[in-house]
């Protein structure tokens, strides 16, 4: 059989003092909790206090460092401005210099000359490893410039090719000498006037060789060959004893040689010298000396080629 049942039973609900349902149910406005915002502010106050700090010292150190750029770029242009001042005032300088040394006339044409010597080279012999030195005196003005060739070779300033010059004069000193330094030796001046040069032989003898010629017998001796640059002047220096220049003569390829313009034959100290001046192909070929006098006769060759430069 079905039936019913029923049962029944009661709630009871008691407000609790710390229940905020009644305050928001009354209060349109939200809760708030006077401590977390008393925080919130001091905090915010806090943060603020140290924002305005940090910006002040920012802006301290921005006006500091933005002094001291402009302070620095002023520091710069006034460096700049006096480095320019400088560099104008030794313009300035150098350019009145330079008219006053022009007024002064000293490179005036009338008190500029070309350079000429007072003193020429002079040959030079001497046994191999002996020191050899050619030495010149000279004038110009402006003072000229000294430059020394073996043949058309530049010789510098070395160990052993010791140089050295002033004002009016020029050394050139081979500190030890051998048999290949045998050649053609010039001096060069040259300033804004002209140039001048000075030529002349150097004679390194060998162990056992001698290049004096002594007419007490008749001998004969055929030097080392020599190479000249077409345009340069051909010299032989040739050391005798016991005669004079009238019982020297000198032969090109059997033929006399008499002094005629560019040809010049010198006797001096016992030194007989030929000297051809600008020296073309046709001056190549065997030279030799003679001497003869009532005690014999001598003779000394030297075999000659004169290239193009």
């Amino acid at each position: 059989q079905c039936g019913e049942a029923y049962a029944t039973t009661s709630l009871s609900v008691k407000r609790r003092k710390d229940d905020y349902r009644s305050v928001l149910k009354h209060n349109v406005k939200p809760f708030c909790d006077e401590e977390e915002v008393k925080r919130k502010h001091k905090h915010h106050q806090s943060a603020s206090q140290r924002q305005e700090m940090y910006s002040e010292e920012r802006k301290e150190n921005m006006t500091s460092q933005v002094s001291k750029l402009h302070h620095k770029q002023e520091a710069v242009i006034q460096e700049t401005q006096a480095h320019q001042t400088t560099e104008w005032q030794e313009i300035a300088k150098k350019e009145k210099h330079h008219v006053e040394y022009a007024e002064s006339s000293h490179f005036s044409m009338q008190n500029m000359s070309a350079p000429i010597f007072s003193h020429s080279m002079e040959p030079v012999t001497v046994d191999e490893g002996e020191s050899a030195t050619f030495k010149v005196e000279f004038q110009g003005s402006p003072n000229p410039v000294v430059k020394w060739f073996r043949y058309s070779f530049p010789v510098h300033h070395s160990k052993d090719f010791q140089i050295s010059s002033t004002d009016t004069g020029s050394t050139l000193t081979i500190a030890k000498t051998c048999a290949d330094d045998s050649g053609v030796f010039t001096c060069l001046l040259e300033n804004i006037v002209g140039a001048a040069k000075s030529s002349s032989n150097l004679n390194v003898m060998e162990s056992g060789q001698e290049y004096v010629m002594q007419a007490s017998t008749k001998t004969s001796r055929t030097l080392k060959e020599m190479t000249v640059t077409a345009g340069d002047s051909i010299r032989f220096d040739i050391g005798f004893s016991g005669g004079t220049k009238d019982n020297l003569t000198f032969l090109h390829d059997g033929r006399k040689i008499d002094e005629t313009e560019g040809v010049t034959i010198q006797v001096e100290n016992d030194v007989a010298s030929l000297i051809i001046e600008k020296a073309g192909p046709e001056h190549s070929g065997m030279y030799e000396c003679v001497m003869r006098t009532e005690g014999g006769e001598a003779s000394c060759q030297v075999k000659c080629h004169v290239t193009q430069s």
